[in-house]
């Protein structure tokens, strides 16, 4: 479940662009030349259950960084992480970038609203897409599946 709300998100710029508002396949589009920065909420069916879906993401070409109901998503175009701090666990897995989430399908989508959207200057250093799990303490439990 956790997984499929990234994928919806991340999938919406190339499959729902009547869904919202905003132009999904501009945004879609701008990835490779700016920072897409945008705060979401909407609602849809993922495996027969209801799921209202709230949050925000960053992404620059195949790096982003989500919040999406409370669970982060990291991945620095290699790596995905999964934080869930409220469970205090951690998971990672190979990445190589958004079109890894598009493999799982969400139906019936509705209400698709964008808060915020914003178009900005490219970062030369990506780390910040990334989630170091050094500074953890001995509580988390640390899932590694690469």
């Amino acid at each position: 479940m956790k997984r499929h709300l990234l994928t919806f998100f991340l999938s919406l710029a190339f499959a729902l662009p009547a869904y919202s508002q905003v132009n999904l396949e501009e945004i879609a589009g701008m990835l490779g030349s700016h920072r897409v920065k945008a705060t979401f909420s909407c609602n849809f069916d993922a495996d027969g259950t209801a799921v209202s879906c709230k949050g925000s993401i960053v992404a620059q070409d195949k790096c982003f960084l989500a919040d999406i109901n409370g669970l982060e998503y990291h991945c620095d175009g290699k790596c995905l992480v999964l934080v869930d701090r409220k469970s205090k666990e951690v998971c990672i897995e190979d990445a190589s970038g958004l079109e890894d989430l598009f493999k799982s399908g969400i139906g019936n989508v509705h209400n698709l609203k964008f808060s915020e959207l914003r178009y900005l200057d490219k970062l030369t250093d990506l780390s910040s897409f990334g989630f170091n799990t050094d500074g953890l303490g001995k509580e988390w439990v640390v899932t590694d599946l690469r």
